[in-house]
């Protein structure tokens, strides 16, 4: 490859291109004055440099080499950027190649060149995926101390999907996981820029709402969502931009019905009547003012879950006077399951001797409680799937799906006494729910949460067992039969993200080698998770 500037242009390029604002950024564009082009030097300045950039002169020059290193890019449609990938004040040249329609193995190609003080030099590429064309392409920081590349291309007639990369040990690295985040944009109107003013890039992409009643995509509500790059292979949601959001559910009619109404003091989170209340409300309020309502509380009743299970359990051993739980039941004609039914419960005649804890345990049904008693421990758990069956479509999608989701933990916990209580595949089916809602609802307040239970299933999985567990905690020795479990579940489960954490635990060094899990093996797992 042969030089292409003297010293002096190159110094001048190098300053100047570490900027932002070449390639896919279009800018309108000047001519260079005959003396800025006989001072080179003096245009060190960042003033000065900022307005070169806009240079007819600067940029011809900049596209004409373009051309000679790789004539296949697509120049006028700006796909290429430059940038200093590497923080050491020589900006890398970032260029898109598209593919070639008649070449059935031509995917199209991402390149990145270096410069050595002669020439510039190709460190590395990645195929395209048979993308159809770039759209954006953008270089800069993607952190406070990360360089790196976002870019954007057209896939089918009208969506986008996003990529990005960084250069790590002179290789680009994918740092955004389509199985952690939807990077699918359903058109190509989407963005990447610095959206807050952090001097970070950020990225956008529409999403139908999964909120919406209608069936046909190119109809259905949208929404908005702008991301940044967490650090590791998945993004954060900055915020959902509601104003292209129109959901024939909400109007300030009905919004102003809920705040008059919760203005009055009631229904009031926690209280006895709240479930009926609320209901009632919901005949006139939005659903996102009945779920925000509902969410206050089981917030409520999660917190105090352990005051009202030692209240019950005093009573009812009030009332055995010694005898098991379940003797005290049949001498009442219970059933151990009729103590969650509010209909058996409240029957004239049950538990007439024992008004006291009959009333306590209607209270807590009425609530949205269910009690488990199991070896004299009896414990009260929010009824999920109770209040969401009691709500149904009153509720939004997005709640719904996060009641199904805790509600499974809170009937059959996967932990019982430190030992395994699922079937693995029972267990991954629960992890592959918890991803499908990572995807759809990324901008879901109650993501945090979920995930939490999602890191609790993994470490489950890869180092328990029935037995106890299948990783010794202390050793980090794998008991026997726990690899060939882990290796049968990516077989069953080849698509899911919790499958490459397992693949990365069972190619790990210390695993191959030993088969132990030291401790740097899972440092590096727990990265993955969630």
């Amino acid at each position: 490859m042969r030089k292409f500037y003297p010293a002096l242009t190159i110094s001048i390029l190098a300053s100047a291109l570490s900027l932002s604002g070449c390639g896919s950024s279009q800018k309108d564009m000047r001519v260079m004055t005959a003396a800025e082009e006989q001072a080179p030097m003096e245009m060190a300045s960042s003033a000065v440099i900022e307005e070169a950039l806009e240079s007819d002169y600067l940029r011809s020059q900049i596209e004409n080499h373009i051309s000679d290193i790789n004539p296949k890019v697509k120049l006028e449609k700006g796909h290429y950027s430059i940038g200093d990938l590497t923080n050491d004040g020589i900006p890398e040249l970032v260029l898109f190649v598209e593919r070639n329609p008649e070449d059935v193995n031509d995917q199209g190609m991402l390149e990145v060149y270096g410069f050595n003080e002669l020439e510039h030099y190709l460190i590395d590429k990645v195929p395209m995926n048979y993308d159809n064309t770039n759209h954006i392409l953008r270089t800069g920081l993607l952190s406070n101390t990360q360089q790196g590349i976002l870019l954007s291309n057209q896939v089918g007639s009208q969506a986008s999907v996003t990529y990005g990369f960084i250069l790590e040990d002179g290789k680009l690295k994918s740092i955004l996981n389509p199985k952690k985040i939807n990077l699918v944009s359903v058109t190509a109107n989407n963005s990447i820029e610095d959206m807050n003013g952090d001097g970070i890039l950020d990225f956008s992409i529409y999403t139908i709402d999964p909120e919406t009643k209608l069936s046909d995509s190119k109809e259905a509500d949208r929404i908005l969502l702008w991301y940044n790059w967490d650090g590791k292979d998945g993004a954060r949601v900055l915020q959902p931009d509601w104003t292209t959001l129109q959901r024939s559910s909400i109007n300030s009619d009905a919004s102003a019905g809920a705040r008059s109404f919760t203005a009055a003091g009631q229904p009031v989170p926690g209280s006895v009547d709240f479930i009926p209340a609320l209901k009632e409300l919901a005949k006139k309020a939005p659903k996102d003012e009945i779920v925000s309502l509902l969410s206050s509380h089981i917030d409520n009743l999660e917190m105090n879950s352990l005051y009202r299970s030692l209240d019950i359990a005093a009573l009812i051993n009030r009332f055995a006077n010694g005898s098991s739980f379940d003797a005290f039941l049949a001498s009442n004609s219970l059933r151990i399951e009729d103590i969650n039914n509010s209909d058996v419960i409240g029957r004239k005649g049950v538990l007439s001797s024992q008004s006291e804890l009959k009333d306590l345990l209607l209270k807590n049904l009425e609530l949205g409680y269910l009690l488990k008693a199991e070896d004299g421990r009896y414990e009260y758990k929010v009824d999920y799937n109770g209040i969401a069956e009691q709500f149904g479509d009153i509720l939004t999608n997005e709640f719904r799906g996060y009641l199904r989701i805790m509600s499974k933990e809170s009937i059959n916990p996967h932990i019982v006494e430190g030992s395994l209580k699922l079937d693995r595949s029972e267990l991954a089916q629960r992890l592959i729910e918890i991803e499908k809602f990572r995807l759809t609802y990324s901008y879901s307040q109650r993501l945090d949460k979920v995930l939490e239970l999602y890191a609790s299933y993994m470490d489950s999985l890869l180092y328990r067992n029935k037995n106890g567990y299948g990783v010794d905690p202390s050793t980090g020795k794998v008991a026997p039969g726990h690899i060939q479990e882990l290796k049968e579940l990516t077989i069953e489960f080849p698509g899911s993200y919790f499958t490459d954490v397992i693949n990365k635990l069972l190619t790990s060094p210390s695993v191959t080698s030993s088969g132990m899990v030291d401790q740097k093996t899972k440092e590096e797992i727990r990265n993955l998770i969630p």
